[in-house]
């Protein structure tokens, strides 16, 4: 007799890579099944291997610096294995404001507003606002629209040649 059982795995808990609890809502077979993680979040159609080995995550969750997600929509972080230039942007504006390594020296008390901290909101701004130059590197400045301003947040922000930006640098770290 050659009878399928049915495998009940609803309920089952596990660990993802990123430190949180998933636990299956809906068990189809071994190749469908709907995972929920703590904070409400549902990943639908992933496979319960996935869900053993860690690997389903939260877009939801602060996985850059314990500060910025990536967020729910279209924009990705990578094309063809390459970085996009919005994800270049939003890990940079992240790092400079919350990594030791920079906030002690020239971007102390900076801050990314909370419409920022989600990758998919920056990512939409960016492509809206950002343009490229031949030769020449284009920057995201927070200091041009106001002086001395420590947020970066979409009404405060811009991108700019590198040449005026170190322009506009360089003459107030002489002037103050």
């Amino acid at each position: 007799m050659n009878s399928k059982r049915k495998i009940y795995r609803i309920g089952e808990k596990n660990i993802n890579k990123q430190g949180l609890q998933m636990v299956i809502i809906n068990y189809r077979d071994r190749h469908n099944i709907d995972v929920k993680f703590d904070n409400g979040y549902i990943v639908n159609e992933t496979t319960y291997m996935e869900f053993c080995n860690g690997s389903i995550l939260n877009p939801l969750f602060p996985s850059y610096l314990n500060k910025g997600f990536l967020g729910i929509g279209e924009y990705k972080t990578r094309e063809n294995g390459i970085k996009t230039s919005a994800y270049v942007k939003w890990g940079s504006m992240l790092t400079r404001c919350y990594s030791s390594k920079y906030k002690e020296i020239t971007y102390q008390d900076c801050f990314v507003c909370d419409e920022w901290m989600n990758y998919q909101n920056f990512a939409k701004w960016h492509y809206e606002n950002y343009y490229l130059l031949e030769n020449e590197r284009v920057e995201l400045d927070k200091d041009i629209l106001e002086r001395d301003n420590k947020e970066y947040c979409p009404q405060k922000c811009m991108y700019v040649p590198h040449k005026i930006n170190s322009i506009i640098c360089n003459r107030s770290n002489n002037r103050g």
